[in-house]
């Protein structure tokens, strides 16, 4: 395991501002601003810590895991990649999803398009009329799947209705790297 941070770690500059497109993969999470895929180290300068026992604290080169994140009394298991050419520790790696939801986790999140928690099915509409999209019912939920076409349809968002506001989003995004 090499601790050493990579580059791309290291190249890592937050947004300076959510960005207008869904196509951008910018976040607003409890106040800061993010890109994914972004190092989990950015999370920990910001205030997240790890739990180590729920974690996967050593990750293979091109491989995945989960890191347990804590903050504010809010848990959340974040999808990590460790995108370096060696095994390395989790810090080094980068989160690629994201998600807020009315059970939990309870985070204050926005999405391009000042998507939140709360907005109106119509609303949501407006945002993403000119967007790639698939929409699925079940129940008494409405199912919203924004894919980046450039991309795998796994990269976008899923953004899910109840009672007639958005309930939940999820944002992924894990790019290929050369």
């Amino acid at each position: 395991i090499n601790p050493e941070v990579p580059e791309m770690a290291k190249n890592y500059v937050a947004p300076e501002a959510l960005s207008d497109s869904l196509y951008d993969f910018t976040v607003s999470l409890e106040g800061n601003l993010y890109e994914l895929p972004c190092p989990v180290s950015v999370f920990l300068a910001n205030g997240f810590t790890i739990n180590e026992e729920r974690s996967n604290m050593e990750i293979g080169s091109g491989s995945n895991g989960w890191v347990e994140f804590k903050y504010n009394n809010i848990t959340y298991r974040a999808y990590v990649k460790n995108y370096a050419d060696y095994a390395t520790i989790a810090e080094n790696c980068f989160v690629t999803t994201l998600k807020t939801s009315e059970y939990d986790p309870l985070f204050d999140m926005t999405v391009p398009g000042n998507i939140k928690r709360g907005i109106t099915e119509a609303e949501l509409l407006t945002i993403i009329e000119n967007y790639n999209y698939e929409k699925d019912e079940s129940g008494d939920f409405i199912y919203y799947n924004i894919f980046d076409p450039d991309e795998s349809r796994l990269d976008g968002y899923d953004i899910v209705i109840r009672e007639g506001k958005v309930h939940s989003i999820e944002v992924q995004h894990s790019p290929k790297m050369d």
